[in-house]
């Protein structure tokens, strides 16, 4: 059995497989709550995880919090159960083929172009969302992975990591508070 995971955008999905394809499914619309409704997400869907042979993650683009609460689940399951672990790109899940693009900024989104490139944009381009809206776009699924599996990234537990495509920038606070120093 497969277990595939999706928690880089606000939709948080999972899917169950054997080996003739897609056995079940779930999902649901869950800005900043990827963890505990991805939980009842697989006790919906009744998954046994000491049965699950492989675990794949969605390693983003997309949400830098989601993409991790995602990627380090399927990496304590998989390191628990001693099961396989490997990680799919959002767009993969969203697209097959083709141009799909994830927010990155406000008004920016990035990009898979259809040469497979991924460049930052200042337009949604192809298949994708934007995340203020749950009916407005196609978001990353994990019942998709049945178009892509030759695409996973096999890795193990401990060195499969979300491909956050470019980091995220964080900045020094301008005024120490607390009485604290630098």
């Amino acid at each position: 059995m497969i277990c595939c995971v999706s928690t880089s955008s606000p939709l948080v999905s999972a899917a169950v497989f054997n080996g003739e394809g897609l056995v079940s499914e779930a999902s649901v619309y869950a800005p900043r709550n990827a963890s505990g409704q991805l939980i009842k997400l697989l006790e919906q869907l009744e998954v046994d995880l000491d049965r699950v042979e492989t675990f794949v993650a969605d390693i983003g683009p997309g949400s830098f919090s989601g993409t991790r609460v995602g990627v380090m689940m399927a990496k304590t399951w998989a390191w628990t159960t001693g099961a396989k672990i490997g990680g799919i790109l959002s767009f993969d899940l969203m697209a097959a083929d083709g141009v799909a693009s994830v927010p990155f900024k406000k008004d920016r989104w990035l990009v898979r172009t259809s040469s497979g490139d991924i460049v930052e944009s200042d337009s949604l381009e192809g298949c994708g969302y934007t995340s203020l809206d749950p009916d407005g776009g196609t978001f990353p699924k994990a019942a998709n992975l049945t178009q892509v599996f030759d695409r996973i990234k096999w890795a193990t537990a401990v060195d499969l990591v979300p491909e956050y495509v470019l980091l995220p920038s964080i900045s020094r606070p301008k005024k120490v508070s607390g009485g604290l120093k630098p």
